[in-house]
């Protein structure tokens, strides 16, 4: 709950591969701004990796920046729920859902 980060090397946020069972990532902030970026563009590609097994997620309330793309990704049997996140000059795609991800999205902009 409220966290920020910024200028990080790979993911933001990453649930492993073994289950993390409940998680919420709320009210935080993830500055996707890179001088290094996968597109060559300034944008960050890997932002929230969920591949956990069996995980139950939740994120609600976080405002998303200047990314190109997974953030997140969802796959590995994990069920997202994603409420009223803002996702903010997004060059590329918001949510990549993989083989066993499943996300409910509501009052999301």
């Amino acid at each position: 709950d409220h966290v920020t980060t910024a200028r990080i090397g790979r993911q933001h946020i990453v649930l492993g591969t073994k289950a993390s069972k409940r998680v919420t990532i709320s009210n935080s902030f993830i500055d996707g701004t890179s001088d290094y970026s996968a597109t060559c563009d300034g944008y960050h590609y890997w932002g929230i990796y969920l591949f956990g097994s069996s995980d139950l997620v939740t994120m609600k309330g976080n405002y998303i920046y200047h990314t190109s793309g997974r953030a997140p990704k969802v796959q590995g049997n994990t069920l997202l729920h994603a409420v009223n996140n803002y996702w903010y000059q997004n060059s590329g795609h918001a949510f990549e859902i993989g083989q066993g991800g499943y996300v409910l999205a509501e009052g999301n902009a």
